[in-house]
């Protein structure tokens, strides 16, 4: 197989007058899809993945296809810049039919046209994802598959103007290649799935249905942290029921059958998502992360003079560490190059997608890892914000008290400017130390 994609790579590369021998031969460390950016990444992907052997939730040829299966289906928001770059910008729609009729009698009230409800978008900003929602569950039997399509377009426009305005896309340009791909959909457990990109044989699984929410890192064969409700602080995080306990390893075997997969990167450590049903794991998404590299030294000197080990760490630094600006608070949106580290937060989701593959280093504040921890469970962005940079920490409670983030923010919001603490960090995966350097209060 990877013969025949070398050369149908070579042919191919050539006829683009592209460097193609040197693509070819290192297409073994290289991804397919880096080469060919699909037109639907979830779709494509998972019609590859299909055709492997592996399941897939039914996809259906069109709207009018789905609503004849009398299935509840997902409409997926489909663009060729989710597969590398932001993933998760654009949302998706559920459709479940037994609810149709409800919404649309209970919410009869809502605005009666598409027309109307962008007319109104500024002044019920509020009611407006839940309007078009309504709406198009009300009138599924009414409304052809270009109108449904371009009401989740409509609903998605203020993610789709910042992205487009921070990367100086043109915005009709991007809005012309987003598609849709239409999915039967699973109940049961949502779930996904990742390599430690510095551990080998370490995975994090994060599972989440019915009063299922969950955290598993399973190391080498155990089961060292099951993450329930042990705490009021980790009140929203449940046991793992035992059947999925007792199935990790099929569900490792699972990601690690993906990963391996020809036209992948198998040194890569992606997040796969799936979908646990009826006892059987359906492939959902294939999102890229960080390519694996181990540390080839280890930590073991003393802490120096106000430097302060850290509790939680994810990936290494080189060994005589790194000095990383680190931005507390942003006072104006840039995309900055890749040695720009850095964002503790940033209050925009869209900025953090994009940023979170040029960081260098995701920094979590000590008052914040619980949530963070939490939130992974279900939102992407948290994921993508914790594993797409090179490195992630929480930072200890002597390093950025909750009280110096308050002068922080007070320094931006009165100079206009970043806040900007540098620190120092040495990390071998199995501990790290930081320590503080210097900040731009006093500037």
């Amino acid at each position: 197989m990877v013969e025949q994609l070398l050369t149908w790579v070579k042919w191919d590369t050539h006829k683009h007058n592209l460097r193609s021998w040197e693509i070819a031969e290192s297409l073994q460390w290289q991804d397919y899809y880096l080469l060919n950016r699909p037109r639907q990444p979830k779709a494509d992907i998972a019609d590859y993945i299909e055709q492997n052997w592996i399941l897939v939730p039914r996809r259906f040829n069109n709207l009018k296809e789905a609503l004849e299966s009398w299935k509840d289906f997902i409409i997926r928001s489909e663009q060729r810049r989710e597969y590398n770059w932001a993933s998760g910008l654009l949302e998706s729609m559920w459709i479940i039919l037994s609810k149709k009729d409800l919404w649309f009698r209970h919410y009869k009230w809502e605005f009666n046209s598409l027309d109307e409800i962008f007319q109104n978008i500024l002044k019920y900003w509020w009611r407006k994802s839940r309007s078009i929602l309504w709406y198009i569950c009300g009138n599924l039997d009414s409304l052809s598959q270009d109108e449904v399509e371009n009401a989740i377009k409509l609903n998605n426009y203020q993610y789709i103007d910042i992205y487009c305005l921070l990367l100086w896309i043109d915005k009709e340009e991007f809005t012309k290649n987003i598609s849709f791909s239409y999915w039967e959909l699973l109940w049961w457990y949502n779930r996904s799935i990742i390599a430690d990109s510095s551990v080998k044989w370490r995975y994090y699984i994060y599972t989440h249905g019915g009063n299922t929410k969950n955290i598993c890192v399973y190391d080498n064969g155990s089961l060292i942290i099951n993450w329930f409700n042990s705490s009021e602080k980790q009140s929203n995080i449940s046991q793992l029921p035992k059947k999925l306990i007792d199935w990790i390893s099929g569900v490792i075997e699972f990601y690690e059958k993906i990963r391996n997969l020809p036209r992948f990167n198998s040194n890569h450590c992606p997040l796969i998502e799936f979908q646990t049903y009826d006892w059987d794991n359906y492939f959902l998404q294939y999102h890229r992360t960080r390519d694996f590299q181990s540390a080839d030294f280890v930590l073991n000197r003393d802490l120096e003079q106000d430097e302060f080990e850290v509790d939680i760490v994810r990936w290494i630094t080189p060994k005589d560490g790194l000095e990383l600006d680190l931005v507390v608070h942003y006072w104006k949106f840039d995309i900055r190059q890749e040695d720009w580290t850095i964002s503790e937060r940033s209050q925009n989701e869209i900025f953090d997608e994009i940023m979170s593959r040029k960081r260098i280093l995701k920094a979590i504040p000590y008052w914040l890892d619980h949530f963070v921890a939490c939130s992974m469970v279900w939102w992407h962005w948290t994921k993508s914000d914790y594993f797409n940079p090179q490195l992630s920490l929480v930072i200890p409670k002597v390093i950025l008290k909750y009280s110096w983030d308050k002068v922080y923010w007070q320094y931006t919001h009165e100079t206009w400017k970043d806040s900007i603490m540098r620190v120092r960090v040495i990390s071998d995966w199995r501990k790290a130390y930081i320590k503080f350097l210097w900040n731009n209060l006093s500037d």
